[in-house]
C-alpha cells in the first residue's frame, strides 16, 4: 500500500476571522502564508537582502504593482551583476 502521509505540514492561521458582507452572510477568512513580519526579520539578518512591500500585490505577476516592482528587480540586477 502506498505511503499517504502529507508531503507538507498542516499550516496553522496567523489570523482568522469574518467579514460582514451583508445581514445574511458572513465569510470566514485564515491567513496561512507567510505573515509580514516574517520577512521583515528575515531582511534584518540578511544584509544583502531587500525587502519591499507592495500593497496592491497578491499572487500573480501580472497586477501592475507587483509586475513594476518585478521589472524593476530585474533592471537593478541586470545593472549589478559583479
Amino acid at each position: 500500500m502506498p505511503d499517504r502521509r502529507p508531503l507538507y505540514p498542516a499550516l496553522q492561521p496567523y489570523r482568522t476571522g469574518r467579514l460582514k458582507v451583508s445581514a445574511l452572510h458572513d465569510i470566514h477568512y485564515e491567513e496561512c502564508g507567510t505573515p509580514p513580519r516574517t520577512a521583515y526579520d528575515l531582511s534584518q539578518r540578511w544584509p544583502e537582502a531587500s525587502l519591499i512591500i507592495i500593497p496592491d500585490a497578491g499572487h500573480t505577476g501580472t497586477e501592475p504593482g507587483l509586475a513594476d516592482a518585478m521589472v524593476r528587480a530585474t533592471d537593478f540586477h541586470a545593472r549589478n551583476q559583479n
